[in-house]
């Protein structure tokens, strides 16, 4: 692989900037999305993108009736994150097209380069939403109750962009049973089980586990289970020098032992691998010597195991109830998005083995903690990842960082899995 190459996609769309803020649907997706088309055009790929903005760009293979073999990774970025989280997935899986192409190889399969949309959650606070509605997780019609911080629904959102989500709805059987054989119906854009023989997504790993352990390949078994939640707290307002701490129903002081309270269940879970964060917080009035009337946070809770998952879940709503309780205040729960853990397959996990090991370096066997589209594609193809180390640990943050060494050690092992996968029976 061309590591030069792959480093002056990244600074391409980034313009070279540690900072970065493109969320799906917004002028940077735009202009990220325009620099892809480019180069898929160059390759002379054939292009299609669906009703959620989701892309894949195809080259064709030598049997091109065959299920494609599909690589890639999301460009949405959270606000002021890094470089590289999706992005280097994208451009590696770019990469590899264009390695057959200099090489003059043409894969048995049709393989496909997929971007996805909205992978984030920045703009709506439901990660994954390009891959779930490709894969039939998340119904059209649900986007028009799902808003962004602006008060602008997902569908309008989406629409405004150029994109047609209700593409993804099922087909009324009613209304194709009376329709004239010669006339043309509906057909939904969700994607069928053996519609794709195999998925790959490389990514930087988002934690140390690799960093730590100098090792420059992680292959991935299964992706952890994640449920996102709501708390609103309310209780009266009150001046902050005029209301004795006696007579006081804070919902703010409340916010604070709840998640302290989550933290140190997910701290004592009996997975060890559970985690728990209060990442945004929001208080109404939001004055300096106002008590505040309502604070409203989210909390994201993650495992490997989903009974672990549930137990957090249910505690955080017995720690809102109680300590809501016991200050007087009103306390609301509830839950705006799910995903369960899921384990990947077997035999692409394999083939990327094999494939490292025979490039002389073997990966390490980890789970993800943090959720991918990787994870939604498990539900109707055969799915693998392939991490790389990230800096530190650090990632959705400027010093997210990866050694080139590894992103050119990870970007082979990716080649070599999509060619051995594009060949498969």
């Amino acid at each position: 692989m061309n590591i030069n190459r792959i480093i002056g996609d990244i600074d391409a769309v980034t313009g070279g900037a540690a900072a970065c803020t493109r969320p799906s649907y917004g002028a940077a997706d735009a202009e990220a999305r325009a620099y892809f088309f480019r180069a898929f055009e160059e390759l002379g790929l054939e292009i299609r993108t669906d009703g959620a903005g989701n892309i894949r760009a195809a080259m064709k293979g030598k049997e091109p009736e065959l299920a494609p073999v599909l690589v890639g990774s999301h460009i949405d970025t959270v606000n002021n994150g890094g470089r590289f989280d999706g992005l280097l997935g994208v451009v590696c899986a770019l990469e590899c097209l264009r390695i057959f192409k200099e090489k003059g190889h043409t894969p048995r399969r049709n393989v496909e380069v997929v971007i996805f949309a909205e992978e984030e959650a920045s703009n709506f606070g439901v990660t994954l939403l390009g891959s779930k509605l490709l894969t039939g997780k998340l119904a059209p019609a649900s986007l028009k109750g799902i808003f962004n911080d602006a008060g602008q629904s997902a569908d309008d959102v989406i629409r405004n962009a150029g994109f047609d989500p209700s593409r993804f709805a099922e087909a009324d059987e009613t209304e194709a049973n009376e329709r004239d054989d010669d006339e043309p119906g509906h057909t939904s854009e969700i994607l069928k089980p053996d519609e794709i023989y195999a998925m790959l997504e490389m990514h930087i790993e988002q934690g140390s586990v690799l960093d730590n352990s100098k090792i420059s390949v992680g292959i991935v078994e299964n992706i952890a289970g994640m449920e996102t939640y709501r708390v609103v707290l309310t209780g009266p307002s009150g001046h902050a020098g005029g209301t004795p701490m006696a007579n006081r129903k804070d919902p703010m002081v409340a916010a604070a032992e709840i998640i302290l309270c989550i933290q140190k269940a997910a701290e004592g879970a009996d997975s060890g691998t559970a985690v728990a964060t209060v990442g945004k917080l929001s208080v109404r009035p939001g004055a300096t010597n106002v008590i505040a009337r309502e604070v409203e946070f989210f909390v994201d809770i993650r495992d490997a195991n989903d009974a672990s998952v549930e137990d957090l879940a249910e505690s955080l709503k017995f720690f809102a109830e109680s300590i809501g309780e016991k200050q007087g205040l009103i306390a609301q729960v509830d839950r705006i998005s799910k995903s369960f853990a899921i384990g990947l397959d077997g035999d692409v996990i394999e083939t990327i083995d094999r494939a490292a090991e025979d490039l002389g370096t073997p990966g390490l066997h980890m789970y993800s903690g943090p959720v991918h589209d990787a994870g939604m594609m498990a539900g109707v193809t055969r799915v693998g990842m392939i991490f790389v180390p990230s800096i530190g640990g650090l990632s959705h943050c400027p010093e997210e960082d990866t050694r080139p060494t590894d992103i050119e050690i990870g970007a082979n092992v990716l080649l070599e899995t999509v060619k051995r996968l594009a060949e498969g029976v």
